[in-house]
C-alpha cells in the first residue's frame, strides 16, 4: 500500500516501510520502533480488585498497558484496567470525547463486531456489538476500501486474515494473500505456488484452485505480495481482479489485463480501485523523464482519464491507492498528490501536510466514516481520550 512506502533512506535512495519494518533499497530491513507510552501518574487499584490472570501483565504501580486490558478475557480484571487507565488519563488533566473523535478512523462492522481502524495509532479496536464489550485491539489496520469480513475474520492492509474472537491470524496452508467475496463466505487466497485457491470462510476450508497465472515477462517476480494486495472480487462476484490479471470464477480461467494495464512497462505502477471498478495507472513515456503521466480506467464503460497534471518521476513501486470519503487517488512519492475520482481533478492538501507522506490518506479524510447506524452504537458505547479508545462507562466522572 501507498502509505507503507516512499521513505528516505541516508544509505539509500529511498525505502519501504512494509508490515512495521522500514526495508531500504539495499535490501536491509529495520524494525520500526514503537513509540513509548508516555509516563502517567501511578494510580493504585482498590483492594477488593481481583487479580488479573497471568496473561494480562499490569504493573505494580501505574496504569495497565491499554492492549493488555483489551486482551483480557476476564470481565472484572478488564474493568479494573479500564478503571485505572481512566484514572491516570484524568489525573493528567485530560478529557475525554463522547463517542468516536478521532480524524480518518475507518469503522466497519455487523450485527456481532464492532471494529474501529485508526490510521493515525495504526490500531484497531474490536467490540462486541450485543454487550458492548471489548473483545481485542491489534496493531494493524483494516482494509479501508473493499469487503474485509469472511465469516469472523477482519482483513487487515498488510494482507493478513485476523480473528479478534480468537485474537490471532488465519492460517491458509502457506497461502500469503488474500481477497474476500463481497457475500463474506468466500476468499481467494494467492498460493506459493502461483496459484489462486477459494477458501470458504466458516468453516474455514480450501474448496479448489483456479488456473495459475501464466509466468511471462510482463511481472517480475511472478507473484509476489504487492501483486495481489489490493486485489477484489468484482462484477457481482464473477471475477477476481488483481494485478496479475483476472480469474472468472465460474470457470477458474485467467484473462491479461486490458491492453496497455498490465504491469509491463512503460507502467511504473498500478492499482486497484474498490469494487473493481477503476485501474489506476502511472505511465513513463520515456526511461529518462523526469515526469510521470498517471490515468485512470473506468472498467464499466472502458474510458481512459487523463488529468492535464504530470507527476514527479516516480521512484516508489508502490505508489498509488484509493480512498473513499471523498473519493480519492493518492500518489506517494516523496510527497503527495490526490486526485477525485472520477473527474480525476488535482486535489489541495494542506501546505503544512504537503510532505507528509499520510497527507492524502488523514488530511483529506472526513472523521470519521462508516455506517451511520454503527458511529451511532458508539456514540452509545464508547469514549475517546486522545487517542485512546475506552468503554464509555468509563468516562464518566466518579
Amino acid at each position: 500500500m501507498a502509505l507503507r512506502a516512499a521513505l528516505l533512506d541516508p544509505c539509500c535512495s529511498r525505502a519501504l516501510l512494509l508490515a512495521g519494518a522500514l526495508v531500504t533499497s539495499c535490501g536491509q530491513a529495520v524494525v520500526a520502533p514503537v513509540p513509548p507510552t508516555p509516563a502517567a501518574p501511578a494510580i493504585t487499584a482498590p483492594a477488593v480488585a481481583p487479580a488479573p490472570p497471568a496473561s494480562v501483565a499490569i504493573p505494580a504501580a501505574g496504569p495497565p498497558d491499554l492492549e493488555a486490558a483489551y486482551r483480557s478475557r476476564e470481565p472484572a480484571t478488564r474493568r479494573a484496567a479500564f478503571a485505572q487507565i481512566a484514572a491516570a488519563r484524568r489525573a493528567s488533566g485530560a478529557t475525554p470525547s463522547a463517542g468516536l473523535a478521532l480524524v480518518g478512523a475507518v469503522v466497519v462492522g455487523d450485527e456481532q463486531l464492532v471494529a474501529v481502524s485508526d490510521p493515525a495509532s495504526g490500531l484497531t479496536y474490536y467490540f462486541d456489538r450485543k454487550t458492548a464489550e471489548p473483545l481485542a485491539m491489534g496493531r494493524h489496520l483494516l482494509r479501508h476500501d473493499r469487503p474485509l469480513r469472511a465469516g469472523p475474520f477482519f482483513m487487515t492492509l498488510d494482507g493478513t486474515l485476523y480473528d479478534p474472537q480468537e485474537d490471532e491470524q488465519a492460517s491458509l496452508a502457506g497461502g500469503h494473500a488474500f481477497a474476500v467475496a463481497p457475500d463474506g463466505r468466500h476468499v481467494f487466497v494467492l498460493a506459493k505456488d502461483c496459484r489462486i485457491e477459494t477458501w470458504s470462510a466458516a468453516p474455514l476450508s480450501r474448496e479448489r484452485q483456479l488456473a495459475p497465472h501464466p509466468t511471462t515477462d510482463d511481472l517480475n517476480p511472478p507473484c509476489d505480495l504487492g501483486s495481489f494486495s489490493d486485489a477484489v472480487v468484482a462484477d457481482g462476484g464473477a471475477l477476481l481482479l488483481t494485478r496479475l490479471g483476472s480469474w472468472t470464477v465460474r470457470d477458474g480461467l485467467w484473462h491479461p489485463l486490458p491492453a496497455g494495464w498490465g504491469s509491463r512497462p512503460p507502467n511504473v505502477g498500478i492499482a486497484i480501485g474498490p469494487g473493481g471498478r477503476y485501474l489506476a495507472r502511472v505511465r513513463r513515456d520515456r526511461p529518462d523523464a523526469v515526469r510521470d503521466r498517471l490515468s485512470l480506467l473506468d472498467r464499466s464503460t472502458a474510458r481512459t482519464i487523463d488529468p492535464p497534471t504530470l507527476v514527479g518521476g516516480i521512484a516508489n513501486t508502490d505508489a498509488l491507492d484509493f480512498y473513499d470519503n471523498p473519493p480519492r487517488l493518492c500518489v506517494v512519492n516523496y510527497g503527495a498528490y490526490a486526485f477525485s475520482v472520477p473527474a480525476m481533478t488535482p486535489l489541495a492538501i494542506p501546505r503544512d501536510a504537503a510532505m507528509d507522506l499520510t497527507a492524502c490518506a488523514t488530511a483529506l479524510s472526513a472523521a470519521p466514516s462508516g455506517d451511520p447506524e454503527l458511529l451511532a452504537w458508539l456514540e452509545q458505547h464508547i469514549c475517546t481520550w486522545g487517542t485512546d479508545v475506552l468503554p464509555r462507562e468509563h468516562c464518566m466522572a466518579p
